[in-house]
């Protein structure tokens, strides 16, 4: 088991940048011993696509 310190900004600097990429970030706890589950989600290109259009950005 891992015991190291940090400032804890890591994943909150990481869920701002999948965020903005209109990605999806959650966690899920695993059985003791086995860590935590990180699973990081972007769209496809296609549903980007789709997001800009329906947007004010296009």
């Amino acid at each position: 088991m891992h015991n190291m310190g940090g400032t804890g900004l890591g994943l909150a600097v990481a869920k701002e940048i999948v965020t903005y990429h209109k990605g999806t970030v959650s966690l899920s706890r695993r059985p003791k011993g086995e860590g935590t589950k990180l699973e990081v989600i972007f769209p496809s290109l296609t549903t980007v696509t789709n997001l800009l259009q329906d947007s004010k950005w296009s």
